[in-house]
């Protein structure tokens, strides 16, 4: 799996799946849950999320675009991310 680094905020940061074409955009700081990122995070995300959509969208000459949000425990780490 080839991963590139697409975006990179003060806050968060996006990775793209080149194989697949999927991408991963989540906060730099560990969180348990979403309901713990501060409001600037929060925003921060979103509009990475859409800025990156928008280039991967055409990019890969997309029509539409599949947002997600989960929240999974890294494995081998103590704590959490939200992603």
């Amino acid at each position: 799996m080839n991963k590139l680094l697409f975006w990179n905020t003060w806050i968060c940061t996006s990775a793209l799946t080149t194989s697949t074409s999927d991408v991963l955009v989540c906060p730099l700081r560990p969180v348990e849950r979403f309901r713990n990122l501060r409001p600037e995070e929060v925003a921060d995300l979103f509009q990475t999320t859409q800025m990156v959509g928008n280039v991967v969208e055409k990019h890969f000459c997309g029509t539409s675009l599949t947002i997600s949000i989960q929240v999974c425990k890294l494995i081998g780490s103590k704590g959490f991310v939200s992603c």
